[in-house]
């Protein structure tokens, strides 16, 4: 039921034809993206968000 009122109506409405539309989001930005992280693993590989240890005493008085 959500698929006929939130997209099927919605794709006849803008004259978008679904499977169409989805073959040309395919090669996309984020479906490459998406494709890489998921070849990387089930691992984060921590190259960019990783958890930074501090070298010393924090100041703390910072994040008041």
């Amino acid at each position: 039921m959500k698929t006929a009122i939130f997209g099927d109506n919605n794709a006849r409405l803008y004259n978008i034809q679904p499977k169409r539309a989805m073959l040309d989001l395919k090669g996309d930005r984020f479906a490459l993206m998406k494709a890489e992280y998921e070849k990387a693993g089930p691992e984060p590989s921590n190259t960019r968000y990783g958890y930074v240890v501090p070298n010393g005493a924090v100041d703390h008085s910072v994040f008041a």
